[in-house]
């Protein structure tokens, strides 16, 4: 409720897709069809292909209704946004909302416990090559309240 601007959108998008925020800024309008985001991550530079379910459709949606001045899904002036400029306003976003020890990590984090507390392979999603790695992401703390979270909608994960 506290953040502004396109930050609301693309913490639905980090939500939904599990990547990497530098990843999420990267997607282009060109990167969705059929029903599918195909995301390529920096990291690796392996692609994954995340089906569009309904919520991450909704934030999409949302993000392509604004002023689109570019070729990516979330930019300002043609350009794709930066992750200082994100970053900046998720900090002032929990400022304004009293949140402290939090950073945009912890959407990925929270994806990746949820997923993996309802039988998914978070992995595949993570992009991660072991299954340590992906193992560090999830928070207990989190993981006991994530059975209250039934409601919640994750889009498809796809096979590379």
């Amino acid at each position: 409720a506290c953040a502004k601007d396109q930050l609301p959108l693309i913490m639905d998008v980090l939500y939904y897709t599990g990547q990497r925020i530098g990843d999420v800024l990267a997607i282009k309008q060109a990167d969705m069809s059929g029903g599918t985001l195909r995301v390529i991550q920096q990291k690796t530079g392996e692609p994954v292909n995340i089906g569009i379910g309904p919520r991450l459709e909704q934030a999409i949606t949302a993000a392509r209704s604004g002023p689109v001045t570019g070729m990516w899904l979330f930019s300002k002036r043609g350009k794709p946004l930066s992750y200082y400029t994100v970053q900046a306003a998720f900090k002032a976003a929990c400022a304004r909302a009293g949140v402290v020890d939090t950073t945009l990590h912890d959407i990925r984090a929270k994806t990746i416990t949820d997923m993996t507390m309802r039988g998914y392979d978070a992995q595949i999603l993570a992009g991660h090559t072991d299954a340590k790695m992906t193992a560090k992401y999830i928070r207990e703390k989190v993981a006991k309240n994530a059975e209250s979270l039934d409601s919640l909608m994750l889009p498809e994960i796809k096979q590379r």
